[in-house]
């Protein structure tokens, strides 16, 4: 490392440096030097503190001046000979800073999270720590938690509270590892969140357990086909709730079918994108297939059940599922139809084809479950006789007159 006597007319002759940064070191100050890279010229200052070697920028000429960045120099080198580290300060000042919303982008960006996980993710940070986001996370104490955690029960629900904190618990976690102060140490000692579990305030939540009365079948049936005379996009969500009842899928990946999903040859469909991340592929039961080939016959792309909206696809269902409930009486959601397939096929399918049906894995503790491995093929009886089953307590005679034949 060549060195130099730093003055205004040496650094000033001092050419831009061609492919590799140069370092100048000072003679007349031992630890003080200059780095020449590109066009700029930067003062540092370099010197062990407890044994590790240390380099700080001070900043660049022509901002300073020799004289000024020596100055400067000496300072910073008396503080290093104390023993402080200002690359350790340095991360811990900025560590202490990290707001919420920082951490929650660097969490985001971190983790392999689908698009509507990360919406959800700002959007319950946004509705329960929305005064809280510009705030620096060590600055959220374990007493803050507990009263806004007690709050946001009582004002938004008690699941949408645990939800909400649930998420804070996870980017606190992921923040101690991701920012350090001196030493290594977390930026948060303990996550705050853990108040709630060391005081079992977490709010107990009842999982739903409501599906489609077996004996509401046919009245629900009937209202559903009656939506096929309407004209708002009516056959569209007919065809949509049937297929959710059919099929046990969710109502996002339903909604998000797409043409180049569905096989009619192979009577398949798939679905991509899932919860839990694997692809699941289904094979068509003979009333799906029909429902889908008819569909099909519509001749409209790329999805399945389109919409208006910019996405494309069916997204607004309110008004028909309003009507629905209002004709049969019976009040459900669209996850009700996945419930109600899966209470059906229970009765009348094995386990490990029920599994395979609704694309649920095995527990960790299953071991003999974990050398099963469905395929479509092997699901196919199994789904006919879901199928069937649900048309059994649908009465035929309702669905013959509404243009769905009895087909085996």
């Amino acid at each position: 490392m060549p060195e130099l006597h730093l003055t205004k007319k040496t650094v000033e002759k001092l050419l831009p440096a061609a492919d590799t940064p140069v370092l100048y070191r000072d003679m007349k100050l031992p630890g003080f030097g200059l780095r020449v890279s590109g066009g700029t010229k930067t003062y540092f200052v370099e010197k062990r503190v407890r044994g590790r070697n240390r380099r700080v920028s001070l900043g660049r000429y022509p901002h300073l001046t020799p004289d000024v960045a020596r100055g400067r120099a000496q300072a910073v080198l008396g503080e290093m000979a104390l023993g402080v580290d200002p690359v350790a300060e340095r991360r811990a000042r900025q560590a202490a800073s990290v707001t919420l919303r920082e951490a929650l982008g660097s969490y985001v960006a971190a983790r392999s999270l689908k698009p509507r996980t990360r919406v959800e993710y700002d959007r319950e940070c946004r509705i329960a720590f929305g005064d809280w986001l510009d705030r620096p996370l060590a600055g959220i104490s374990r007493d803050a938690v507990s009263e806004r955690h007690a709050r946001h029960g009582a004002t938004h629900g008690r699941a949408a509270a645990n939800r909400a904190f649930r998420v804070l618990r996870a980017i606190c976690n992921f923040a101690r590892v991701r920012f350090e102060g001196p030493d290594g140490t977390p930026l948060l000692p303990s996550n705050p969140v853990e108040r709630l579990t060391q005081t079992r305030a977490w709010f107990k939540e009842v999982r739903r357990q409501t599906v489609v009365k077996l004996e509401k079948l046919p009245a629900w049936f009937d209202a559903v086909h009656a939506l096929g005379a309407r004209q708002d996009n009516g056959p569209a969500v007919r065809d949509y709730l049937l297929l959710l009842l059919f099929t046990g899928l969710r109502r996002e990946e339903a909604a998000r079918l797409r043409w180049s999903d569905v096989d009619l040859k192979a009577r398949t469909l798939t679905v991509p994108d899932t919860k839990n991340g694997s692809p699941h592929t289904l094979p068509l039961a003979n009333f799906v297939e029909d429902l889908l080939a008819r569909r099909r016959a519509l001749g409209v792309l790329p999805f399945v059940f389109p919409g208006d909206g910019a996405t494309g696809h069916l997204v607004e269902t309110r008004r028909h599922l309003k009507r629905v409930r209002e004709v049969s009486g019976v009040h459900f959601t669209l996850h009700d139809l996945r419930r109600t397939f899966a209470t059906v096929a229970a009765g009348v399918v094995p386990a490990y084809a029920l599994k395979g049906l609704l694309n649920h894995r095995s527990g960790a503790g299953d071991v003999t479950a974990g050398y099963v491995v469905a395929s479509a093929e092997q699901l196919r009886e199994h789904a006919e006789c879901v199928a069937n089953r649900l048309l059994s307590l649908a009465s035929w005679e309702a669905l013959e007159s509404a243009g769905m034949p009895r087909r085996f």
